[in-house]
């Protein structure tokens, strides 16, 4: 009974001292301390009245009763305003970019929509590295089977295809109006040519070796080990850094085509350059890859995958 009552005396203390109005707060936040020997600005909110308001909050959580009190009604709005400010992403910024990659971090897909259509209606380009944080955010969709496990992340992520070039969805509206999702052909950077080798063909009729490599695979050894739930940002599998010997692949002194650029459609600032390496040199390094072996790859609480909680198909990753 002590520890009860102390503690119901406690609780009337800092609420009564948090509704009181003998303390009032600044509006604006404070000028800068004119002394020149001193260059800190003083905080708006004391460290003081921070200790009394976590307080006062920790103890209505703790008794929630007291939220049905009427003059506990401002610190209510207070706190719903401090959660909508946090939600809005105030801390990384105003910009509409910044609101909606809040939104996707969230999982509010249908605020992000609204933002997203925004942007498409007031034609805004956005910078690639939003675009590739923002399909992050939208990944995780599919379940093994191919189905879409979330409609409304993959309605954001076809917002984003069409932000990202309309030209290439500018004819894309027709078709039946129930499907989530359109295929479209595969994008190629160029025609296949007479020099190249199948080495996709090669791979899956299993002949990418004369005889089973030797294990371990020479020239390569592993440099670092990483388990999965230290990965940033955490996944459900370990990783491991292989390095390289000099001369592991062995170079051609002869390149039959000069390497070239090739401008990716759809994605603002990404392209690709052919022919750095000749087909050979290809086939080694994939040699190397699948005899090394590879390592899958699934966010642990990634994105889309939080939200619907659903198994997701893990990517294969090459070291």
């Amino acid at each position: 009974m002590g520890r009860r009552s102390e503690q119901a005396k406690k609780r009337k203390r800092l609420l009564g001292s948090s509704m009181s109005g003998s303390i009032k707060y600044a509006k604006h936040p404070p000028t800068q301390n004119t002394d020149t020997a001193s260059t800190e600005i003083e905080p708006l909110v004391s460290a003081q009245d921070l200790e009394t308001t976590i307080s006062t909050l920790e103890t209505l959580c703790e008794f929630p009763d007291e939220l049905s009190r009427k003059d506990v009604k401002g610190v209510k709005r207070a706190v719903h305003a401090l959660n909508r400010v946090m939600v809005d992403g105030a801390p990384i910024g105003t910009s509409l970019s910044s609101k909606i990659s809040s939104a996707l971090q969230a999982y509010r897909f249908i605020d992000a929509l609204v933002l997203l259509f925004e942007m498409y209606i007031r034609d805004l380009p956005p910078k690639l590295g939003s675009l590739q944080r923002w399909v992050r955010e939208c990944d995780a969709t599919f379940s093994v089977d191919g189905l879409v496990r979330d409609t409304d992340a993959m309605r954001c992520l076809d917002l984003i295809l069409r932000i990202a070039d309309r030209e290439m969805v500018s004819g894309s509206s027709q078709g039946a109006g129930d499907l989530v999702m359109r295929r479209r052909p595969v994008w190629r950077a160029r025609d296949p040519v007479a020099e190249e080798l199948p080495i996709w063909g090669i791979l899956q009729q299993g002949r990418l070796f004369d005889t089973p490599p030797p294990v371990p695979f020479p020239n390569f050894r592993p440099v670092q080990h990483t388990p999965g739930h230290l990965r940033k940002p955490p996944n459900v599998y370990d990783s491991t850094v292989y390095a390289s010997s000099p001369g592991a692949i062995r170079l051609s002194t002869s390149r039959p085509r000069s390497p070239s650029r090739v401008d990716v459609p759809g994605l603002p600032g990404a392209f690709v350059i052919l022919d750095v390496f000749t087909p050979e040199e290809c086939l080694q390094i994939v040699q190397a890859g699948e005899a090394i072996g590879f390592e899958r790859d699934e966010a642990a609480g990634g994105s889309a995958a939080s939200k619907s909680s659903a198994s997701v198909p893990s990517g294969i990753r090459a070291h």
